[in-house]
């Protein structure tokens, strides 16, 4: 839309007309401009309620399907099971055999890496996620895997969670 300013002071040109119809631009631009304010705060007040009804819906983690998720990775990973392809999602193969993992875990046994992902939605207006894993939440996933016998080489956080690369302490004699 053009940026037209008709609140302009008179000019050599001026007709009744041309006052009239100046006068007409200024209401209806200063009307467009209450228009759009109580629009957006109308979409400020909706975009809060709905982020405060989505938050109030926030698990907590890990959630009972992540710890079996992350229960049967540990025995995947002793018994050098294949499973996932790079992204951590089953292959033919896995599904095939029965392999699944629950949503929010993911594993992919050719990298050793982990995924644990919050599942979070995005806010209304922007591409960022409502919420993150805690520090404590991603303390106890770690302790959960450590109580399995599992050693976490490395990790690091992404958009959603967490990643993890992993090495049996069983398998490794005490040597990682």
């Amino acid at each position: 839309m053009m940026n037209r300013n008709y609140n302009v002071s008179a000019t050599a040109y001026d007709t009744p007309e041309i006052v009239e119809l100046r006068k007409e631009f200024v209401s209806a631009q200063q009307a467009m401009r209450e228009s759009q304010r109580q629009w957006a705060d109308l979409l400020d007040e909706k975009s809060s309620r709905y982020t405060s009804l989505v938050t109030a819906q926030r698990p907590e983690y890990p959630t009972a399907k992540q710890i079996d998720g992350l229960a049967r990775i540990a025995a995947w990973v002793h018994n050098d099971t294949p499973y996932g392809n790079t992204h951590g999602h089953p292959t033919d193969e896995n599904k095939a055999a029965g392999r699944r993992l629950p949503a929010g875990v993911r594993y992919s046994a050719e990298c050793h890496r982990i995924n644990i992902m919050a599942n979070a939605p995005f806010m209304t207006d922007s591409a960022c996620r409502m919420w993150s894993l805690t520090d404590e939440e991603k303390a106890s996933m770690r302790d959960i895997l450590h109580s399995h016998s599992l050693h976490i080489v490395d990790e690091w956080a992404h958009d959603d969670g967490i990643a993890l690369i992993v090495a049996s302490a069983k398998n490794s004699g005490g040597n990682l």
